[in-house]
């Protein structure tokens, strides 16, 4: 019997809340029990989506520690950088790590109206 992967409790991870494609997660079992509370129809595919960041870039794994240790303003500036630059590869990283994933660029619910 093949053993399901170890999901870190923290990290990066993609689709955390519905309309972010990646986020920091703080604790994957709290937002879990979070996602279940949402609306029966949503339950299976926030779900299945929402799982760990692979391939992290490691300039962001460094950012993220030097803002960890740091907490300062600057860092935190730098993080809202790197994301500006950068969200084009994680997009092409999402296809990947994601594969018949909704994602619109938006929402993970591109069917919804409102």
């Amino acid at each position: 019997m093949k053993r399901k992967p170890k999901i870190p409790k923290t990290g990066f991870f993609w689709h955390v809340h519905h309309d972010e494609l990646f986020e920091w997660c703080h604790n994957y079992d709290l937002r879990v029990e979070h996602i279940l509370k949402k609306p029966s129809h949503e339950i299976k595919r926030r779900l299945r989506l929402f799982k760990p960041v692979q391939n992290v870039p490691r300039e962001l794994k460094k950012l993220i520690k030097e803002f960890q240790n740091s907490g300062s303003n600057y860092a935190w500036w730098e993080l809202e950088q790197w994301f500006k630059t950068y969200y084009p590869e994680m997009e092409a990283l999402h296809k990947k790590e994601c594969p018949r994933c909704p994602w619109n660029g938006k929402t993970l619910f591109p069917e919804r109206t409102d």
